[in-house]
C-alpha cells in the first residue's frame, strides 16, 4: 500500500511540473499594448508585429487558456470541424468604427487543434 501511495504522489508531481511549465513567460513581448489594440483600430499591434515574430515559435503549444491571457480574448474566433478553433487578432481593420467584422483585413490567426493547443501560427494579410 505504501508503495502506491508513493507512486501516486510523484505522477502527481510530474504532472504539476508538466502543466507548471505550460504556460510560459514572455518578458520581451508588451501584453498590455497588444490588448489594448482591440481590432487593430489604434496600429499598436502592427507596431508590434516584429516582436510578435520573435515569440511566434514560443506561442505553439501553449493552450487556449495561455494564449487568452497573453493575447487577449481574439478579435474574431471560429469553430471548424473536429473541435479545432481559429483564434484572429487583427493587426488592421478598415471598419474601426463599426461591429461588422470584415475578414479581409490583415491578422493573425492562431489555429488550435481538439485538444484546445496552438499548432499554427500564420499572417494573413
Amino acid at each position: 500500500m505504501e508503495k502506491k501511495q508513493i507512486s501516486i504522489w510523484v505522477v502527481s508531481i510530474i504532472f504539476t511540473l508538466i502543466g507548471c511549465s505550460q504556460a510560459g513567460e514572455f518578458p520581451e513581448f508588451d501584453w498590455d499594448k497588444w490588448k489594448a489594440d482591440y481590432n487593430g483600430c489604434n496600429g499598436t499591434r502592427l507596431e508590434l508585429l516584429d516582436a510578435f515574430k520573435q515569440i511566434k515559435p514560443q506561442l505553439k503549444g501553449q493552450s487556449s487558456q495561455s494564449i487568452i491571457l497573453h493575447l487577449g480574448n481574439p478579435d474574431d474566433r471560429e469553430i471548424h470541424k473536429r473541435n479545432q478553433q481559429y483564434f484572429r487578432y487583427f493587426l488592421t481593420h478598415e471598419s474601426c468604427n463599426s461591429e461588422d467584422v470584415n475578414k479581409d483585413n490583415t491578422f493573425i490567426q492562431l489555429r488550435l487543434n481538439a485538444t484546445g493547443f496552438v499548432d499554427e501560427i500564420i499572417f494573413v494579410e
